[in-house]
């Protein structure tokens, strides 16, 4: 008898501790969904960049290196050697007033920093992965 009042009274422990554990779930799905996606925040900065601005280049930039974690690694850089050159360089191909980077110059440069950074050989690209991606 007494095994069976305890089986019990486990089994009621464990259905109160896991619709608990059901209830903090979905409180914490339904905060998650209020909160958008990071890539979300850098299409919507994409698309005000589209108008050849300059500023909004310089944030679409600066959106992409906040969301991909280089912030912390890239202070004192960031304003004045990425963000405005690269802003610029987006917003003057966006106006027409310059080429967009070719393919060969991207893995010319993934290449040069793989072996500038002593990566392995599996880091390196070439012509066709890049025109993939």
């Amino acid at each position: 008898m007494k095994k069976i009042v305890l089986f019990v009274l486990s089994l009621g422990v464990f259905a109160t501790l896991g619709i608990g554990v059901f209830f903090l779930s979905e409180k914490n799905v339904a905060q998650a969904e209020n909160i958008p996606h990071p890539l979300e925040t850098i299409n919507q900065k994409a698309i005000d960049a589209r108008t050849g601005n300059q500023a909004d280049a310089e944030e679409l930039v600066g959106e992409i290196i906040r969301v991909a974690g280089f912030e912390n690694v890239l202070i004192g850089f960031t304003s004045s050697s990425i963000k405005q050159p690269v802003g610029r360089a987006e917003s003057r191909y966006r106006l027409g007033q310059s080429s967009g980077i070719s393919e060969r110059k991207i893995v010319r440069t993934i290449n040069g920093l793989v072996k500038q950074f002593d990566l392995p050989a599996y880091a390196k690209t070439d012509l066709y992965e890049v025109r993939k991606l």
